[in-house]
This record gives C-alpha cells, sequence and structure tokens, in this order.
C-alpha cells in the first residue's frame, strides 16, 4: 500500500528552500508543496515549506 508522507524544509531564502525541494524531487514524487514565510515586525526572515509526497 502506498502511502502519502510529509518532509518539512526550511532556509533562510526562498531559493534555498527551492533548491532543497528540488534535490528531493529528484527521488519523490510530489503532490503539493505549501510555503509560509517566517515574519516579524522588521520582516521575513526566512521560509518554511511543507512537501506532500508518494512514500
Amino acid at each position: 500500500m502506498n502511502r502519502n508522507r510529509v518532509e518539512m524544509f526550511m532556509g533562510i531564502t526562498m531559493s534555498n528552500v527551492k533548491q532543497d525541494i528540488n534535490e528531493f524531487a529528484e527521488f519523490h514524487e510530489i503532490i503539493s508543496v505549501s510555503v509560509v514565510s517566517d515574519t516579524t515586525q522588521k520582516g521575513i526572515y526566512g521560509y518554511k515549506a511543507l512537501v506532500l509526497y508518494k512514500a
């Protein structure tokens, strides 16, 4: 039975997160990606992404 799994990625820039997800995608079938920015009153200080993929 195939199960879906979730992996989390974090990075200071969106480019870092994108690169990590692209490397992950070379070995896994990604179903969807959800990205949020970590923010404070002074601005954005990082990004997090949850990737749903087929295990």
